[in-house]
């Protein structure tokens, strides 16, 4: 029984140091319109868009999460904050960016995203 519960836990532990330290999320490309962005249990889903430098980018970002500091997402590097009803997309316009990442976050910083202009 006791080797059972340390494999759980090893187990355990190395799902918990994949989640947060290796696994890396899959960037979606910006292609053309908006790129709809969902905020919910804990991450933004696409958690990193690409985007072409130099162009302005609208985003189309759904709040899915009731939670009180989800109702804002702030974009500190270019000093925008939007308010984001619930379970209603919210259409955020960017002006063009250098190249170079953006991140976006919820208020307290649960939730984090990252716009990669290149």
């Amino acid at each position: 029984m006791g080797v059972l519960v340390n494999l759980a836990g090893v187990i355990l532990a190395a799902l918990v140091v994949w989640w947060f330290w290796v696994a890396k999320p899959r960037p979606r490309r910006a292609e053309s319109g908006p790129v709809a962005i969902t905020m919910a249990d804990g991450a933004f889903e696409p958690a990193v868009v690409e985007v072409a430098a130099g162009r302005p980018v609208t985003l189309r970002v759904t709040r899915r999460d009731p939670a009180p500091h989800a109702a804002q997402v702030l974009f500190p590097d270019l000093d925008r904050v939007f308010d984001l009803p619930l379970d209603e997309p919210r259409s955020i316009s960017l002006p063009s960016l250098e190249p170079g990442n953006y991140e976006f976050t919820c208020q307290m910083r649960l939730y984090v995203g990252r716009l990669v202009a290149a």
